[in-house]
């Protein structure tokens, strides 16, 4: 997964926040490719509910073997698939839980979502309005934009912080 363009953005970020690539496990949602036919060439597209429905357990059972310390989904699709929640601009740099099915009970994992590469190489112009970070200065919001480059860093550095600290916690 994530070769080509969409994976050198993913690499020159993780580089640039000091996550290594051989330290992360990466997966798809669905196992195959899923293609619709363009003008000139067969393009990517997302998976559809059932397809998505079809993988789920392979992705649960991978996710349970792995027993990561933190899940990250670059993408609505992973967000969907894994804690029901549509809509990955609402959704982005939030933390939630995802209950996986173990042995002999459930199992929680921390869960914190972003964008696709793929998004963020589609659309280097767009701006989103952030009014968590809007400073207040004399009873009103000066609003601060961002780029979706800019958030999907933002996001990984979170997660970053999130993996130091469960280090010097497990480390005390």
């Amino acid at each position: 997964p994530f070769v080509g363009r969409s994976g050198d953005a993913l690499d020159c970020v993780l580089k640039e926040i000091g996550i290594k690539r051989e330290d992360v496990f990466i997966d798809n949602v669905v196992a195959c490719f899923t293609y619709s036919k363009g003008a000139k060439k067969l393009r990517q597209r997302d998976p559809s509910p059932t397809e998505v429905a079809n993988c789920r357990q392979r992705l649960l059972d991978t996710i349970y073997q792995i027993d990561p310390y933190l899940i990250v989904t670059l993408g609505g699709v992973g967000l969907k698939a894994l804690t029901g929640k549509p809509g990955i601009t609402t959704n982005r740099g939030r933390l939630f839980t995802v209950k996986i099915p173990g042995f002999y009970k459930m199992v929680s994992y921390p869960l914190i979502a972003t964008f696709h590469p793929a998004y963020i190489l589609r659309n280097p112009a767009l701006v989103y309005h952030r009014p968590e970070a809007q400073p207040k200065t004399r009873d009103r919001y000066i609003p601060t934009y961002m780029s979706p480059a800019d958030l999907f860093v933002e996001d990984l550095k979170v997660v970053k912080d999130f993996l130091q600290r469960l280090d010097a916690f497990y480390a005390t």
